[in-house]
C-alpha cells in the first residue's frame, strides 16, 4: 500500500466509493444482525455494559446468527479486498494523488471543522507539514536585513558580485558579436561621453543593481504603500 494512514483518512472521507468497512468481528456481526432485524433503532442509547453483554449473548444464541455471521465475514472481506485492488489501479492512484494534494494542506487540516479532522488532531501518526526550508530562510533573511549596517554590507556585496558577472556577460556577448556582426558589435561597445563606458554594460550592471538596492532599502516602504492603497480601495 503506497498511502500513509493520514492519506487513507482523506481517501475514505472524500471518496465514499473507496471506503473500507471495519474489520469483521463478532461485535460487528452482532450490530449488523440487529440492524437487519430493526432491533438496533429500538435500543436505549444509555445501555449499560451489562445489558449489552446480555443482548449480545441472546444474539449469539439465535438460530440464524451463525449463518449470518459467516455471510457477514465473507461480505466484508470481499468488499475490503475489492477496495485494495482499486487502490492499486494506476488511474485511480492518479485521481487520489490529486485529491490528497488538494486536502492534505496543513492550513486546511487545521481549519476543517468536521469530526473527521478531529482524527487528525488526535492521531499521533499524522505529521503536519512544516513550512518549506526556503520560506523559513527567507523570513530569517528579512529579519536580519532590518539592521542598516547588515543591509549596507549585503547591498555592497551584491553590487560587487554582480559587477563581476556583468563584465563576464558583456565580454562574452562582445566576443560573439565580433565574429557574427561587426556593426552590432560597434553598437554594443559604444559609450557616451565623458568616460565612454559601454552603454550596454551600464544597462546590464545598472538595472539589476538599482532594483536590488531599491528592494533592500525601501522594501518596507513599498509594502506599507501597497497596504495603504488596499485600505483606501476598501473604503471607497
Amino acid at each position: 500500500m503506497k498511502y500513509s494512514d493520514e492519506e487513507l483518512l482523506i481517501i475514505y472521507e472524500k471518496r465514499l466509493d473507496l471506503s473500507k468497512k471495519p474489520d469483521p468481528s463478532t461485535d460487528t456481526a452482532v450490530i449488523e444482525f440487529l440492524k437487519k432485524n430493526d432491533i438496533l433503532s429500538q435500543l436505549s442509547k444509555n445501555m449499560s455494559s451489562k445489558e449489552w453483554i446480555s443482548l449480545k449473548q441472546s444474539i449469539l444464541n439465535h438460530k440464524d446468527f451463525p449463518k449470518f455471521q459467516t455471510d457477514h465475514f465473507y461480505e466484508v472481506t470481499e468488499h475490503n479486498q475489492k477496495i485494495d485492488k482499486m487502490l492499486e489501479d494506476s488511474q485511480t492512484q492518479k485521481e487520489l494523488d490529486l485529491l490528497i494534494k488538494q486536502y492534505a494542506i496543513p492550513e486546511r487540516i487545521r481549519q476543517y471543522s468536521k469530526p473527521f479532522y478531529s482524527k487528525y488532531k488526535m492521531n499521533p501518526k499524522v505529521r503536519i507539514k512544516k513550512k518549506s526550508f526556503f520560506i523559513n530562510f527567507f523570513h530569517k533573511v528579512v529579519k536580519i536585513l532590518r539592521n542598516k549596517f547588515i543591509r549596507f554590507f549585503v547591498n555592497l556585496l551584491f553590487v560587487f558580485i554582480w559587477f563581476i558577472f556583468s563584465v563576464l556577460i558583456w565580454a562574452y556577448i562582445e566576443e560573439w558579436l565580433e565574429y557574427e556582426n561587426i556593426y552590432l558589435n560597434s553598437l554594443w561597445v559604444s559609450g557616451l561621453p565623458p568616460f565612454y563606458i559601454s552603454t550596454s554594460f551600464l544597462l546590464i550592471f545598472g538595472i539589476p543593481s538599482y532594483f536590488f538596492s531599491k528592494y533592500i532599502w525601501f522594501r518596507e516602504s513599498l509594502i506599507n504603500y501597497k497596504r495603504k492603497r488596499v485600505r483606501d480601495s476598501k473604503k471607497e
